[in-house]
């Protein structure tokens, strides 16, 4: 009975997910994808919650079913939930050890460089980050930290990109600010990591992985107006990278805007396009649809914290009520 039903809860979030992700592939914009693959993501959490519920009844009255059965029901829901917890332990402790080791390594960036991202972010309307600047001869540039986000530069971009080059960089970390991919990278993680086993948890991740930095490119180019310098700062990054590989070398880095697991490529080649279709009218109307869209974003990104915190509520509950019955 209790397999049955975890069966059927299972056959549930298939379905849903089959319906999430037909509806992904008509998604018009960045934010309407990101609220999908989350959707997505956050799916299995809900059968491991309904799972778990069911323990309650198992230790409770113990029925008279098979062993395969009651076992079953209790060590799927129970192994799944360990697994979160252990993934959510490994993610915390290296997104500590990220920020510890850029926080050593991180001095105040130069006057010139706090002005250039002022102006960009008095452009897209958000308090400005914290600059830092760390004294590394490889590329680096990434932003970490959710209620204080912090912008990371290696003095090696400010030695090898022109300031147009570093203004498209700073204005395409500042996007991850704006689109809070920090914290929803973090959240995809964990789902990722607890339900391994879903084929479409790892594909989900990456999708998401690839199109922040896509997005991001489209927020820098409108905001800059200058996709090309962004598109070169790329370029000079790749061909450094490339540099490294032919000679054997190892390029130990930070997580940057082009690291291994993004398409540079293929970012290189939209910013090339886009600048062909950059007007005036085109950023109204983008800027226009962002603030739309933002909004939606954020009801349901409410939404998905409370079906979240429902979801770990009953979690609890149930594990504390089957921990006083053992």
């Amino acid at each position: 009975m209790h397999t049955v039903l975890s069966l059927i809860s299972l056959l549930l979030v298939v379905g849903n997910t089959l319906v999430l992700r037909y509806t992904l592939k008509h998604a018009q914009s960045w934010l309407q994808r990101q609220w999908l693959q989350l959707s997505i993501l956050l799916l299995p959490f809900l059968l491991l919650a309904i799972g778990v519920s069911g323990l309650h009844h198992i230790l409770g009255a113990w029925c008279m079913l098979p062993t395969w059965d009651v076992l079953l029901g209790i060590d799927l829901p129970l192994l799944v939930a360990g697994v979160g917890c252990a993934a959510m332990g490994r993610r915390a402790i290296h997104l500590l050890r990220i920020r510890k080791q850029a926080t050593q390594v991180g001095s105040p960036a130069p006057p010139v460089l706090q002005q250039y991202l002022h102006r960009l972010a008095k452009q897209r309307g958000i308090a400005c980050p914290r600059l830092l600047l760390c004294m590394l001869s490889f590329p680096v540039a990434l932003t970490y930290g959710v209620t204080r986000p912090v912008i990371l530069l290696s003095t090696w971009m400010i030695e090898y990109l022109d300031p147009q080059e570093i203004e498209g960089v700073l204005a395409h970390e500042l996007e991850h600010v704006v689109r809070h991919d920090y914290l929803i990278l973090f959240l995809a993680t964990l789902l990722r990591d607890a339900f391994f086993f879903l084929p479409w948890q790892k594909t989900m991740y990456w999708q998401m992985h690839q199109e922040k930095e896509l997005a991001c490119d489209e927020g820098a180019a409108f905001t800059t107006r200058r996709p090309l310098a962004l598109a070169s700062a790329l370029l000079k990054v790749n061909l450094y990278a490339l540099e490294q590989a032919s000679q054997g070398k190892c390029l130990e880095t930070l997580p940057s805007f082009a690291d291994e697991q993004t398409i540079i490529e293929q970012r290189i080649a939209r910013l090339r396009h886009w600048k062909k279709q950059l007007g005036a009218q085109d950023g109204l109307a983008q800027a226009f649809q962002e603030r739309h869209l933002n909004l939606r974003w954020r009801v349901s990104f409410v939404i998905f914290f409370a079906l979240l915190g429902t979801s770990l509520c009953v979690l609890v509950f149930y594990s504390v009520q089957c921990a006083l019955m053992l």
